[in-house]
């Protein structure tokens, strides 16, 4: 669709003739517009929780954590557990530190 040239007066004489006439303003329509607009009815401002509350919560959680920590800590390892590393660190030391050198990890 080809746009209209704006300085042709043969069609801004044709618009003018032929527009339609510009509606009467309402009124009402302000006083309709704010019935229409929820109503915001102001809430009250919580009161500020004193600072003094604050230290006993503090306490109680500091007390909650040291005896969650020390009543639930980790249980002793299981002796056959502890023979199984120990065997396990012992023969990877052993394969680390008795590796060959002729392997070709390191050129002469």
């Amino acid at each position: 669709m080809t746009r209209p040239n704006p300085d042709d007066p043969r069609l801004a004489a044709f618009l003018r003739q032929h527009r339609s006439p510009v509606p009467p303003p309402a009124l009402d329509l302000e006083e309709r517009l704010l019935q229409n607009l929820p109503s915001r009815t102001r809430q009250p401002a919580r009161a500020p929780r004193p600072l003094w509350l604050m230290a006993p919560v503090l306490a109680a959680g500091l007390l909650a954590t040291w005896f969650s920590y020390h009543s639930v800590g980790p249980l002793p390892p299981d002796p056959d557990d502890l023979v199984s590393l120990e065997s396990f660190l012992e023969n990877n030391w052993d394969a680390t530190v008795e590796e060959d050198l002729d392997v070709g990890l390191f050129p002469n």
